[in-house]
């Protein structure tokens, strides 16, 4: 490097030729702040995400591992390009080695690739469990496969920026500087940036909106939807039962958070991309281009806040995974925000009573509790009821580890009950249908029996289900 009487300081050129902003102190003091912030969110928000899905195999689900692995990701970009983009913009001089120089523009290229192709997979198998409900959704196994395809594939597309980075002196400035050097090449290096943005992005978000637009319109169309807006009524959600008004509502949820996500990582990347694919070729208006590297930074920062908004997007919208972020905070902190009684999800309390599906859909599932109650007479009958969510639990069904004991006895209590009531049905003469006459028999209205619960003649054995249905 050369002496420091015979070099020149950038800073000092730029402020006296150009008056760039971002050699000014204050203006580094409140970058400063900003990012101090987004990577201490991002951090901990996604620790949080880590440790609840890694602890509660409840939430281990396939649309959670890909969550997990953007989690992270995001970490690792804390640690890297919010950390290191930050200071080079502003000392200019480049203070981190060699080896960073060619690794650190590599890490930001495969964290930008592998966020949007993870968001694509999610959007896919999104629409693939709602278009085919009947087909088989991936496994575990599977889902691993597909993030490490993304890997492997996001690497390969950023290789070119990790071969093109060279750390050098700049002229007779003070200090090493790294920059990217095509060399004679300069076209490719356009061509190369307009195919990565369209690789990145654009491709991307098209097959995500078509996806979520396809799902909506999938999810218009269902048979929920559609046989209540056959209803004469203005409040249609009045003619739905608790299950399908809470199926309905679980979609709807499960929906909002994931488009929330892509709206969310699209708006902090969107400003980076278009910045740098101006100034390549040299688009950038005169006013931008005299403040060039405030305007980069001030990009570079919106794009960081894509680490934080999926953790809180997570908070607000799943139920589970906000359960298991109160369950990790200490004690004292849930008394003083007054959370001790919003952790309640079965995930976390009640695992043996939990029905997960592929995406995790529990803490607001409707299901059928089937409990002893006393009738005027003084003698015990079984009702079966709906209810509309697990934490309204009646006092005469409890939901612990005995439950389990007595649930043996009360299926055979309830289908005892059936065949008794079944066979007067058939052997009765009357007018009424034998749903109808069952109904004042139950506390809630009778759900539609199976093809395989139908009437059974007085010899044929009863034969008692492994576990009870929902």
């Amino acid at each position: 490097m050369q002496n420091s009487t015979d070099c020149l300081n950038l800073n000092s050129e730029l402020w006296l030729y150009r008056e760039d902003m971002s050699t000014r102190w204050y203006i580094m003091l409140i970058f400063a702040f900003l990012y101090l912030i987004i990577i201490a969110a991002g951090i901990i928000g996604n620790t949080c995400v880590i440790l609840a899905i890694t602890r509660n195999k409840s939430l281990q689900t396939v649309p959670n591992l890909f969550i997990l692995s953007l989690s992270c990701s995001d970490i690792v970009v804390c640690c890297t390009s919010a950390t290191i983009t930050p200071i080079t913009a502003f000392k200019k001089e480049w203070i981190f080695g060699e080896v960073l120089c060619r690794v650190a523009p590599f890490i930001a290229g495969i964290s930008l690739c592998y966020s949007t192709f993870t968001l694509t997979a999610i959007s896919i198998d999104r629409y693939i469990l709602i278009r085919f409900p009947m087909r088989k959704p991936i496994s575990h196994y599977q889902a691993l496969g597909v993030i490490a395809l993304i890997c492997a594939f996001a690497a390969t597309i950023t290789s070119p920026i990790m071969f093109k980075q060279r750390l050098g002196e700049f002229e007779n400035f003070c200090g090493l500087y790294c920059t990217e050097n095509w060399g004679a090449n300069e076209s490719q290096r356009k061509i190369y940036g307009a195919a990565l943005m369209f690789l990145q992005l654009v491709i991307p978000l098209t097959i995500i909106i078509i996806s979520y637009t396809a799902i909506s319109l999938k999810i218009g169309q269902s048979m929920i939807l559609k046989g209540a807006k056959k209803q004469k009524t203005d409040n249609w959600e009045i003619e739905l039962s608790d299950q399908q008004r809470m199926a309905v509502k679980r979609r709807q949820r499960t929906n909002r958070m994931l488009i929330g996500m892509v709206v969310a990582f699209a708006c902090s990347w969107i400003w980076s991309v278009t910045f740098n694919i101006l100034r390549d070729y040299e688009y950038l208006p005169d006013l931008i281009k005299n403040q060039e590297y405030i305007f980069g930074i001030a990009t570079h920062c919106i794009a960081m806040t894509s680490t934080v908004w999926n953790p809180l997007l997570y908070a607000v919208l799943n139920l589970q995974l906000r359960a298991a972020f109160i369950d990790l905070m200490p004690q004292w902190l849930r008394r003083r925000l007054n959370l001790d009684g919003d952790n309640s999800s079965p995930l976390l309390t009640h695992p043996t009573m939990t029905i997960t599906n592929k995406y995790g859909s529990t803490a607001t599932q409707a299901i059928k509790a089937t409990y002893i109650n006393t009738a005027a007479n003084g003698q015990p009958y079984v009702s079966t009821s709906l209810m509309g969510k697990v934490q309204q639990e009646p006092s005469s069904f409890i939901f612990n580890g005995s439950a389990r004991k007595k649930s043996a006895m009360m299926r055979i209590l309830v289908q005892k009950r059936n065949a008794e009531e079944e066979e007067q049905l058939i052997t009765k003469e009357s007018p009424s249908p034998p749903e109808i006459q069952m109904d004042t028999l139950c506390a809630a209205p009778i759900i539609p029996r199976r093809k395989s619960a139908q009437p059974r003649s007085t010899n044929e054995k009863v034969v008692l289900p492994r576990k009870a249905s929902f």
